[in-house]
């Protein structure tokens, strides 16, 4: 019996030990509850709490900004690629080059006009932004108007896979060496174009 008494005796006081240990802990506890809880901490808190989600907004937002500029890069060297890929070797013409614009877009454009029949290439051109896609011009229609060189000059553009896009409607003068009128885009759209030739 005394064995048994030892050992409740022992129980007891190994449970009043752990009630005594976790009663400090649960005052101390409080106490750093109150304090983190008091205004004084409590301002503390919330400008550790507005630092932190600040920061993690900051990086949200550079994250995103990382992302849309490496898509962006990603969609221009597609566009890059596809513009490559449409590309089909346009020998340049030997001829006068003029330059000016459709609209406000400022091109380049190459004539070489002597022998050449309607339908046959013409020149090329290439708006500024773009100088790697090339457009052919096919003489379309042509007729002399004056003893001066001037001329009515119809040319068809088109893409590099072969596709008429456009329209160039104008008067190429002989000396002054300009050519102007309207080009009507595949929508329909009318521009007026001037170029002076270089």
């Amino acid at each position: 019996m005394e064995k048994k008494t030892k050992w409740i005796v022992g129980g007891l006081a190994g449970c009043a030990v752990l009630l005594v240990i976790g009663l400090i802990v649960l005052i101390i506890g409080g106490v750093g509850l109150f304090a983190y809880l008091s205004p004084k901490s409590s301002d503390s808190f919330n400008e550790s709490l507005e630092t932190s989600v600040t920061e993690e907004v900051d990086e949200t937002v550079d994250n995103a900004t990382d992302r849309i500029s490496r898509g962006l890069d990603e969609a221009d060297a597609r566009q890059q690629g596809a513009d490559q890929s449409e590309q089909v070797e346009v020998e340049a013409p030997v001829g006068m080059v003029y330059k000016g614009s459709i609209g406000d877009y400022p091109i380049t454009m190459t004539l070489a006009l002597s022998d050449v029949a309607e339908g046959e290439i013409a020149g090329t051109y290439f708006y500024n932004s773009r100088p790697n896609s090339i457009f052919t011009l096919r003489m379309e229609h042509f007729e002399t108007v004056n003893t001066h060189g001037t001329m009515n000059l119809v040319l068809y553009e088109f893409t590099p896979k072969g596709n008429h896009t456009g329209t160039f409607d104008g008067h190429l003068e002989g000396r002054g060496g300009t050519y102007t009128g309207r080009f009507t885009n595949s929508k329909g759209e009318v521009f007026d174009f001037f170029l002076m030739e270089q």
